[in-house]
């Protein structure tokens, strides 16, 4: 996932000789966006989900050698599951906040250098409970939490008086990660078991190309985040209060590649 980080980084250094004056980013800046996106779900060796989200994003910037972002998301989509059965079209929510600060620098010609850092949380359900597999396997809920803390840089230039360029590369600290597996929406003897993970990672990148028209910019935005969690501890399995054995939430890796579209004012 390193790949689309240093290209945005790249087009958007590559576009910096000679810029006009005009300013690429605005003091407030207000933002509204619709979003589309293709989600990988894996745990090597174990099983497998992707499928298609679709959902909003929004968020508010101000910038003068401060520079503060308040932003948030809510997808909705369905995902297909693969292990030894398959269960397809699994109702999937995404919901995620941050709050960034950090240094808004002016070099010149109407640019901007940030680099920031902050709090975010991100929230996952995977609601398979009482789906049936093609093996005759029950699914059940499962609810992830991450909480973590991403550093990065954002390069904003101005292209011309209308259009303007910005690119993004984060890498995410990860704190915690809490994963929920409601087992009892597969059988009603079983316990739900709820498992801490302590070591991951995340990374991402984005490349925003902008058109002034009048008091709003019109923005598209493809972007890339990947996410990396280790194993996480091991919690008592229990069938109608016995303990018959151990459970945890292997090792995972999530890949978002998606567009957004949207107005900034």
């Amino acid at each position: 996932m390193r790949a689309p980080l240093a290209l945005a980084c790249a087009l958007a250094l590559g576009a910096a000789g000679g810029g006009p004056a005009a300013a690429a980013a605005d003091r407030h800046e207000w933002r509204s966006e619709a979003a589309v996106a293709h989600i990988r779900y894996a745990e090597p060796g174990v099983m497998k989900e992707r499928g298609m989200f679709y959902g909003l994003s929004g968020g508010y910037t101000y910038r003068r050698a401060l520079f503060l972002r308040t932003e948030a998301r809510a997808l909705y989509g369905r995902v297909d599951y693969r292990n030894s059965g398959s269960i397809d079209d699994i109702d999937d929510y995404l919901i995620e906040a941050r709050q960034l600060v950090g240094i808004d620098l002016e070099p010149g010609g109407g640019a901007h250098l940030t680099t920031f850092a902050g709090i975010g949380y991100r929230y996952l359900q995977d609601d398979a409970g009482g789906r049936l597999s093609s093996t005759g396997a029950l699914g059940y809920e499962r609810e992830s939490h991450y909480l973590y803390s991403p550093v990065g840089l954002e390069l904003t230039l101005p292209l011309d008086d209308t259009w303007s360029l910005r690119a993004e590369a984060e890498y995410d600290f990860f704190w915690r990660g809490r994963q929920e597996s409601h087992l009892s929406d597969a059988d009603p003897g079983y316990g739900d078991i709820d498992n801490r993970q302590d070591h991951g990672y995340g990374v991402r990148g984005a490349l925003t190309l902008a058109a002034r028209l009048r008091r709003v910019r019109l923005a598209l935005t493809p972007y890339a985040a990947y996410w990396r969690v280790r194993r996480s501890d091991l919690e008592l399995l229990t069938y109608y209060g016995t303990v018959v054995g151990f459970g945890y939430e292997p090792e995972n890796e999530s890949t978002e590649i998606g567009v957004r579209l949207g107005i900034r004012f």
